[in-house]
């Protein structure tokens, strides 16, 4: 299944969304479904598999004018339409950049940001959980509020991941002070945020920025983070890597890990999945800053974070 937006229908985006089976099979039509048709731009498609066999599929309206929106469509496993349920913003605010991921009984879990109607807008975390019919689950129906000590910064799509017991882990980085720093949260099924509210840091290091983290939950309740580490101006890089607790506790000291020293040499693009009981870590690196070079590294952690892969601890997966 997939979803994406395209000018077929006029100027203006829409959403239209597709099923391929196994041999190519064009399920839900040649030309797919029609999520959105209308005059408002709609962006940022994002689909999910429910656990009852049916798909969510969420996006955001953002009118030149006025009030904006997060639209939720559901739809059946043979493409009919089900219903929608809309998370309209306050007056004039545009909420978008929406990920959606699966819960239990025919559930899911929906992350935004409340404003992006501006460079200042508050681009604050929201999140909520909607049941197998779109009513929302958490906290009276009004959003839980993940972070808001400062905005998330301009264009930046914060991470959202199942915890695999019906709640979600969040990532994200954002600089409340001058700092960058990469963040997590984890909301129970009910909806209670299980660490310090706007999350947890996932590294403590004296002048060091922490960016665009990646997140790999953990089968026993923890999770691994992977994330882009920089000076304070920005002109140098690494690599680090944390195992955050299921109570939120940094396990790998508080700093973390080095995947790849700090220095002038360009890492980016950081990318972790579960792998055994650690984790394997990709990122790219560019041994020849500025010119463009880059190769695609990997990294296998075990639980306590030391390489499994030596001597050298990571491998250039291409050139």
């Amino acid at each position: 299944m997939l979803a994406f937006t395209d000018v077929r229908a006029g100027g203006d985006l829409d959403v239209y969304a597709y099923k391929l089976s196994p041999s190519g099979q064009f399920l839900w039509g040649a030309d797919g479904v029609a999520i959105s048709n209308n005059v408002d731009f709609d962006a940022n498609p994002v689909l999910a598999e429910l656990s009852d066999g049916s798909v969510a599929i969420a996006y955001a309206r953002i009118p030149s004018s006025g009030t904006g929106a997060i639209h939720i469509q559901r739809r059946s496993s043979a493409g009919a339409l089900l219903g929608e349920t809309v998370i309209n913003g306050a007056t004039n605010e545009k909420p978008s950049f929406a990920a959606l991921v699966a819960s239990d009984n025919g559930s899911f879990i929906v992350q935004w940001l409340r404003n992006t109607a501006s460079f200042s807008s508050p681009r604050h975390i929201r999140a909520m959980k909607f049941d197998a019919n779109g009513a929302a689950l958490w906290n009276g129906g009004a959003p839980v509020i993940v972070y808001d000590a400062s905005s998330v910064p301009i264009a930046y799509q914060p991470l959202l991941e199942s915890d695999g017991a019906g709640g979600a882990w969040l990532a994200w980085h954002a600089a409340p002070a001058s700092t960058f720093t990469s963040r997590v949260q984890r909301l129970s099924s009910s909806g209670a945020e299980l660490f310090p509210h706007n999350g947890v840091s996932v590294s403590v290091e004296a002048g060091v920025q922490q960016l665009s983290p990646s997140i790999a939950p953990m089968a026993n309740g923890d999770a691994i983070v992977v994330f882009n580490r920089r000076n304070s101006a920005q002109s140098q890089w690494g690599v680090g890597a944390q195992r955050i607790s299921a109570s939120g506790a940094r396990l790998w000291t508080d700093p973390g890990v080095s995947l790849a020293a700090l220095d002038g040499q360009n890492e980016s693009f950081e990318r972790v999945v579960a792998f055994g009981d650690g984790a394997l870590a990709l990122y790219f690196d560019n041994p020849q800053t500025p010119v463009p070079a880059s190769r695609l590294r990997a990294a296998r952690l075990n639980p306590s974070g030391a390489f499994t892969w030596m001597p050298a601890g990571t491998v250039s997966v291409s050139a």
